[in-house]
């Protein structure tokens, strides 16, 4: 008999006789008659069968009562019924033992069920009260399998987590994969990538070549440039692309999410290996894009081949739109229309242009410098021999120790100087590494203002088959002997006009310098230069290699700033992203 039937029956037959039950119910008049006297015998009341789910009660009414079969001492056969456990004491002593906290000492020192069983069912009070009543005991192997499966039939309510809006945002992959058809003619697999907002349920999904960092950020970037701003935090799965080591614990995040969790100040979660509810929403969403989108690509592509990924992704995108306008069967409202609220609560980065660079961890030596593609990179001295995180992006170059920003270039390939920022390499050093910045055209302007024979001079040094710094060296030293008073500008250019009329070969620096040392009378100048000098000269190299300026420039010529001193660790493009659209509308619509 149905159980629904079941119950309907047995409540008409605590107030009908037989004669009107089986006319109501249908049913013979000897079922009647059996069911009033099963009643009777399992002591039911009307309130109680009333109270009774349909499964509980047809657990009850149909329940075999076992007995066990022995013979006595004179042969005769006896049956014996069992004693029932109890099975809410044996759940809540299996329920303590488990109380831990999880350490592994705990785990293998806890009470197992049949250890459970042997203290609370088999135990010296039982087997003395079967004795007494003529009941048996069940054997272990059933007593377990009765107590699993009052266990199982406990049921216990579930509650739908909550979220509050702009909090979270989830990522995962399909288990389906999507085709097409490369270039080379051969059928390709590409993965499905999709974010949820679980506040809103917001849904975006997009087609991927696959799951490295060259695929997956730039489509993150997308996916939330397409939600119009940045989550609290971002929950991802244990993919190659955002750890180095997966975790029950939660997975260890390599550099590269590091970096991405930086740029859009946002923090990472990783989800528990084999632990699903910690991503929910997504996992949910997965099956919904697998039934309603990846099938529908599938489908489409045994009759009409896609053949790149942006194919598969126009074809997608109205499918995905369709799932955000559905109304949820629970809330009477669609995808989009809770979006709209969650929409606010998002925060705007300063930029969507994440650029995905190199990123390395290296030691700092114990000169404070290094060494990338071939340049130098000064970090203040307090970091030597600590590890520190380099990240490198086309047009620039971060360092970080913990997460913490400690120098900031502009990305410099194969130029043979230092770059620095003020205080982080002691001076003493930077008097020799300022030669090394190529400085050809600007020494010439210094010779030239002096005078046509030091003009001579210099072209001829500077083709000199030496080593360009010392070469450089000995120009300049040669170059402020007059120490900038302008009267003695004469003087060294006629001494060095005699030189190179009484010597066949080239004059050295050191000549010059020796003759000027000889010279017992020299005009004492009152005017000094303003702009050629050697303290002029230390200054616009010092300021090359502190990242102030992109060319060796004599004061008053028009400048090149790279950044300012409010921002020299992120420079100014930041700045002028986050103030664009303000500059463009004080600038009549042109940024």
């Amino acid at each position: 008999m149905d159980q629904v039937v079941l119950q309907k029956t047995v409540i008409a037959a605590f107030t009908l006789r037989c004669c009107d039950l089986e006319k109501r119910c249908g049913i013979t008049h000897g079922m009647a008659v059996k069911m009033r006297a099963k009643i009777r015998s399992l002591h039911l009341t009307e309130e109680q069968v009333s109270a009774m789910t349909p499964n509980e009660l047809y657990a009850l009414w149909y329940k075999r009562t076992l007995t066990k079969v022995t013979q006595n001492s004179n042969g005769n056969i006896v049956r014996q019924n069992y004693l029932e456990p109890d099975y809410q004491a044996l759940q809540r002593a299996f329920v303590a033992t488990s109380q831990h906290d999880g350490s592994r000492h705990e785990r293998k020192i806890k009470k197992t069920k049949t250890m459970v069983l042997e203290e609370v069912y088999f135990n010296k009070e039982n087997q003395e009260r079967a004795k007494r009543e003529g009941l048996a005991l069940y054997s272990l192997s059933n007593a377990l399998y009765r107590w699993r499966a009052y266990a199982g039939s406990i049921r216990r309510p579930t509650f739908r987590r909550s979220y509050r809006q702009g909090e979270r945002c989830e990522v995962d992959f399909t288990g389906v994969k999507a085709p097409y058809l490369g270039v080379d003619g051969q059928e390709h697999l590409a993965d499905c990538l999709v974010m949820v907002l679980p506040a809103s349920r917001m849904v975006y999904a997009e087609i991927i070549t696959g799951q490295d960092k060259d695929s997956v950020f730039p489509a993150l970037c997308r996916g939330f440039k397409r939600y119009g701003g940045i989550t609290d935090y971002l929950v991802v799965d244990n993919f190659k692309a955002a750890v180095n080591q997966s975790s029950k614990y939660g997975g260890v995040l390599n550099e590269t999410m590091i970096s991405f969790a930086r740029f859009f100040n946002i923090d990472i979660q990783t989800a528990r290996t084999y632990a699903g509810v910690d991503k929910g929403c997504v996992e949910a969403h997965v099956k919904i894009v697998q039934r309603c989108v990846l099938g529908a690509v599938n489908r489409r592509h045994k009759e009409s081949p896609f053949r790149s990924i942006s194919e598969l992704n126009a074809f997608i995108k109205p499918l995905v739109e369709q799932i955000n306008l559905r109304r949820v069967r629970e809330l009477g409202v669609s995808r989009q229309e809770l979006f709209k609220e969650e929409r606010q609560y998002l925060h705007r980065p300063i930029s969507w242009d994440f650029k995905l660079g190199t990123v390395f961890t290296q030691t700092v030596p114990q000169t404070g410098q290094i060494t990338v593609d071939g340049h130098r990179y000064a970090v203040p001295a307090k970091w030597i021999g600590l590890k520190v995180n380099v990240e490198t992006e086309p047009d620039r170059i971060r360092f970080y120790h913990l997460d913490a920003l400690i120098a900031s270039y502009p990305k410099q390939d194969n130029l043979r100087w230092l770059s620095t920022q003020d205080g982080f390499t002691p001076q003493e050093y930077l008097s020799m590494e300022i030669f090394h910045v190529p400085q050809g055209p600007f020494l010439l302007q210094w010779a030239g203002h002096i005078g046509n024979s030091c003009l001579e001079w210099c072209k001829t040094a500077l083709n000199a088959k030496i080593e360009k710094a010392q070469c450089y060296r000995r120009i300049v030293k040669v170059l402020s002997l007059p120490q900038a008073l302008v009267e003695r500008y004469n003087v060294l250019d006629g001494l060095i006009k005699r030189l190179i009329t009484v010597k066949l070969l080239p004059v050295s620096a050191g000549e010059i310098v020796k003759e000027w040392k000889g010279l017992t009378e020299l005009p004492q100048g009152v005017t000094q230069d303003g702009v050629y000098s050697e303290k002029n000269h230390r200054k616009a190299c010092l300021n090359v290699l502190y990242g102030k300026c992109e060319h060796l420039l004599w004061p008053g010529s028009p400048s090149i700033k790279l950044n300012d001193s409010r921002d020299y660790l992120n420079g100014v493009a930041a700045w002028k992203r986050q103030y664009g659209k303000i500059a463009a509308a004080l600038n009549g619509g042109k940024e």
